[in-house]
């Protein structure tokens, strides 16, 4: 037994008062404990609520994946060999809705977009064309976001005053050539969507999840009670958000809601997969911090005891497991930070279980950004170049513009000149065919720039009232020269009569019958060529006309027409280039009655001949007041300065405003008309744009800066530049009107001849 002495009860007083202080220092570790504790409670928490939210991401993404795919299996298995099938449509769209109640509206829209067939017919005959499900399906299969459709649910059964909203389903319908005929949509009811997702996800009670759009707008939400409190909160503000959209690891944070209570939340991205990564949305798990408030609680009252038992060892302890690792996390940053990956994977071995998971996710983020780094730089590299090959391309096509619209306007300005001088007989006529030619040569050259126009989606139409009878008429005036110079029969048939007007831009319609009856004359050396006119239905106020050009040429293949259509390409073989051509003609006359809401087809038999149809929507219109012929003359006299560096187009000018009854002063460069207009008043300024020494662009700029007599004086520039850039800028340099070479003559006559002016025309 021991016994105590003064020294063992100063020993017991030692032991007592280190005890004491042991307590007293057990105080900060026990509440290090209990911080360490209530932060793994969070770890946990934050990691089940990740869990769940992307549980509900993957359900979500499942269920539209599988609708989608259901809507692009039933399209592909149609094969139309060729129009659309209404019938074989319509057994369809009672198939599909067989299968989907939720599908309150099936339809199928032709490539116009246009509703051809429709669940319960349905918005039939409506045009769908600037609808996203339907731009998006003429693309390829897709999934769009949820929306309100208006005057499809002024259609559908009123359902408790709850407003419809719908999801699409889109994709393309193609023939067996693998064109696209049409494009399927699917609304699917919203509410039916979301009961397919309550059923699929298992929610725990305890666990608030809510599926957002990339606004922060609520699409679905299981605890309806609290909607309120949610749609108050901005959800697209809070952390992980932007990253969860992004595709990327949002992780958990701790927030507070718009009632101040703090909450535990997680995002995960939907739209992983390839068919609903336009969707962009977010789910999110919430879970409030007082219930684990509560957990940790009754935990430390158990580990009190342990904690205070054991506080000395496991203050070492710590101390030294944090200093390891945060020399081993600060070893991995700098790994990373360098590039070193493979070095990195070996240090992630070393690290604790609990941080296994972090540095595997911040390897994958650093392999991630390194790829797309690469990826990027690899995007930069191709846009400069195509970037610099779209410059080269507008340069040229810009210089050759002005090279060849230059001498033509002096070519097409003379033979004006002529045909107005002569008098009545043969002259007269060759000169009516010489300013013809000039012309055709002008749709020539027009014909580059316009192919240039159709790919970017820029073609400009010009209606206005047209006797299609009289158009035909003209503008087969020098085809029938030329069948007659080949020792072809022409025949030119139209059924409209000279009282049947259509409101249609003349110069396009030309351009197609142009290039039309080009190829047939071209291609046929024995035989006929046969132009058609005819209105073959009418449809409110527009009647479709039909324009045929037939032929007796050799005709095609069917491996010949599949090409015919593709631009720089001539399907007849000609090694020794005997017929010429661009192999844009055909291009263009596509692109051009497309444009004008019309349609192009063609029928070849081999040995044959060749039938080409254009069907134009035209609206009927009456005859204008009957204009008066010749030269427009002008309500008073002007005086009009002219600068142009080329004699023959000053010439032209000149003389054509003279006959006007114009006063005309010339300057031969840039320098000369900027003096000239600085010293007198004119009525009008003409200037050409690429003069020496000063360009027409400076001589407009100094004088609207200037504040000489000219300075609000009417101004047109003349270029043989005719792209929108061009326009632009005249008009950027103070310019008023811009006249494309070869000049119409008429059109800048009339412009003369009216007050006040109208800045901002452009005439080409």
């Amino acid at each position: 037994m021991i016994q105590f002495s003064r020294q063992s009860s100063m020993i017991s007083r030692l032991v007592a008062g280190s005890l004491a202080g042991l307590l007293v220092a057990a105080i900060p570790l026990l509440l290090s404990g209990y911080a360490l504790f209530k932060e793994r409670m969070l770890v946990q928490t934050g990691q089940a609520a990740q869990n769940q939210s992307a549980h509900v991401a993957r359900v979500v993404d499942r269920l539209l994946a599988e609708h989608l795919k259901q809507v692009t299996y039933t399209a592909q298995i149609q094969n139309f060999e060729g129009p659309l099938d209404r019938q074989r449509l319509h057994n369809m769209i009672q198939v599909m809705r067989g299968n989907a109640p939720g599908y309150l509206w099936i339809g199928v829209a032709n490539p116009e977009g246009e509703v051809v067939a429709a669940l319960d017919d349905l918005l039939v005959g409506k045009s769908v064309a600037q609808r996203p499900w339907f731009k998006q399906g003429l693309q390829g299969p897709g999934v769009m976001d949820v929306h309100e459709a208006k005057l499809l649910a002024a259609l559908l059964p009123e359902r408790d005053g709850e407003i419809y909203q719908f999801i699409d389903f889109t994709t393309p319908l193609k023939n067996t050539q693998g064109e696209t005929v049409g494009v399927l949509g699917v609304h699917l009811d919203w509410r039916a969507f979301l009961d397919e997702v309550r059923l699929a996800v298992d929610t725990p009670n305890e666990l608030v999840t809510l599926v957002l759009s990339s606004s922060g707008q609520i699409r679905f939400g299981n605890q309806p009670g609290l909607s309120a409190l949610h749609a108050k909160t901005q959800w697209n503000v809070l952390p992980g958000f932007r990253e969860a959209l992004a595709g990327l690891d949002g992780g958990w944070h701790e927030i507070s809601l718009a009632d101040g209570e703090p909450q535990l939340l997680a995002f995960s991205g939907i739209g992983g997969g390839q068919a609903t990564e336009n969707l962009h949305w977010v789910a999110a798990t919430i879970m409030p911090l007082r219930d684990v408030q509560g957990v940790v609680d009754k935990a430390t009252a158990f580990a009190l005891l342990a904690l205070l038992g054991g506080s000395l060892f496991t203050v070492a302890l710590v101390a030294m497991m944090a200093r390891r690792l945060s020399l081993q996390a600060r070893g991995l940053l700098n790994l990373l930070k360098n590039g070193q990956l493979d070095g990195a994977r070996l240090a992630m071995k070393d690290l604790p279980q609990e941080f296994a998971s972090y540095s595997e996710d911040m390897l994958q983020l650093t392999e991630h950004l390194t790829l797309k780094n690469q990826q990027l730089e690899q995007a930069l590299n191709h846009a400069d170049q195509e970037r610099d090959a779209n410059q080269s391309k507008s340069r040229f096509l810009a210089t050759m513009s002005h090279e060849i619209r230059t001498p033509l306007n002096g070519v097409l300005g003379f033979a004006k000149l002529l045909h107005m001088d002569l008098p009545d007989g043969e002259q007269k006529t060759h000169a009516q065919h010489l300013v013809q030619t000039a012309e055709t040569l002008t749709v020539i050259v027009n014909d580059i720039l316009d192919y240039s126009r159709i790919e970017t989606g820029m073609v400009k139409l010009s209606p206005a009232p047209v006797c299609l009878s009289d158009w035909l008429r003209a503008s087969t005036e020098l085809s029938r020269l030329l069948c007659a110079t080949k020792q072809l029969d022409c025949q030119v048939d139209c059924s409209l009569s000279a009282q049947h007007w259509h409101e249609t831009d003349a110069g396009r319609l030309r351009q197609i019958l142009q290039n039309l009856l080009s190829n047939a004359i071209k291609f046929t050396q024995h035989g006929e060529v046969r132009v058609a006119l005819d209105c073959v239905r009418q449809e409110g106020e527009r009647d479709w006309i039909r324009l045929t050009v037939r032929d007796t040429g050799p005709g095609m293949s069917a491996e010949q027409l599949s090409r015919l259509f593709k631009p720089y390409i001539q399907v007849h073989n000609d090694p020794d280039n005997h017929f010429g051509g661009t192999g844009l003609g055909l291009s263009i006359v596509q692109g051009l009655a497309s444009a004008m809401g019309g349609s192009v087809a063609v029928r070849s038999t081999v040995g044959a001949g060749t039938v080409f149809t254009v069907d134009l929507p035209l609206k009927r219109t009456q005859a204008p007041r009957r204009a008066e012929t010749g030269v427009p003359k002008a309500s008073r006299p002007l005086q009009i300065l002219v600068a142009d560096d080329t004699p023959l187009n000053l010439r032209v000018l000149q003389a054509f405003l003279n006959k006007a009854g114009h006063q005309v002063y010339t300057a031969c460069d840039g320098p000369s008309a900027l003096e000239a207009a600085q010293d007198k008043a004119y009525d009008w300024i003409l200037l050409d744009i690429d003069m020496p020494r000063l360009s027409g662009y400076d001589v407009a700029r100094q004088l609207r800066e200037g504040d000489g007599p000219n300075q609000h004086t009417p101004m047109a520039a003349l270029t043989g530049y005719a792209f929108e850039d061009d326009v632009r800028r005249a008009l950027d340099a103070g310019f008023d009107f811009h006249f494309a070479k070869p000049l119409d003559f008429d059109a800048l006559l009339d412009q003369l001849a009216q007050a006040p002016r109208r800045a901002g025309n452009t005439v080409e």
